[in-house]
């Protein structure tokens, strides 16, 4: 597992090595809120997103994301993800990548999850205002969830639209759907939305909504979890 690890820090470094020579679009996004009186309430959130085209035909997008957060003094939120696609162009539709991701949730009792495998893709639409791209590609998955060990080979189905709604606003969605191979009935769901709003040159207002979907959780936990946060970022 520390070898995956290493290879997706690694992979995260590379991106950035990449960006530094050919000028990237990357945006921290900070979100918190706090509360202190009749109740006690503490939520942090930070993302990276890091999109860069390099060598002409190859592209890569890192995101990387982290949330906490406290009620009463008890914890309600601790996790943690990094994910990177690196895509290489075929022609101008079709395109084969790699997708590599790493997981920790503290309350839903996940002490890790690594999942990577190639994909082939297809942008669907690849003119502004609005894309879409689909990938389809096998995956395998390691975890560690309520003390129990487990891998397995997934199917992984992808998709993402991005539509730019005027000179400063844009709406992103994404949809994950990794089903075990042998058993589609065992499944993960990874799904967001979220709306962008330039409110200056390089500062950025987002309200994104995410889900994450388990079809067998821990023991006493839900199948799903859905965050709502805002955040203001940093792009440059």
């Amino acid at each position: 597992m520390k070898k995956l690890a290493t290879a997706l820090l690694v992979s995260a470094l590379a991106s950035f090595a990449f960006a530094a020579d050919e000028s990237p679009s990357t945006t921290l996004s900070l979100g918190a809120n706090l509360t202190d009186g009749n109740s006690d309430t503490l939520a942090l959130s930070a993302r990276l997103q890091n999109e860069t085209t390099f060598a002409e035909s190859w592209k890569s997008v890192l995101a990387a994301e982290a949330n906490y957060g406290e009620s009463e003094d008890e914890k309600t939120v601790d996790n943690a993800k990094i994910q990177e696609n690196i895509q290489k162009s075929l022609n101008s539709l079709l395109y084969v990548a790699v997708d590599a991701s790493a997981a920790y949730d503290d309350i839903a009792l996940l002490d890790y999850r690594f999942i990577l495998g190639p994909a082939a893709g297809l942008h669907v639409v690849a003119t502004d205002p609005f894309t879409l791209d689909v990938e389809v590609g096998p995956s395998y998955v390691w975890e560690k969830l309520d003390d129990e060990t487990d891998d397995y080979l997934a199917v992984r189905f992808a998709e993402r639209a991005a539509w730019t709604i005027s000179e400063t606003s844009k709406l992103v969605q994404d949809l994950e759907y990794l089903p075990k191979a042998d058993d589609f009935d065992q499944y993960l769901i990874n799904a967001g939305v979220s709306l962008e709003t330039k409110v200056a040159a390089n500062l950025v207002l987002s309200l994104s909504l995410e889900d994450k979907y388990n079809s067998t959780p821990a023991e006493d936990m839900e199948e799903n979890d859905l965050s709502l946060v805002a955040a203001l970022g940093l792009t440059f």
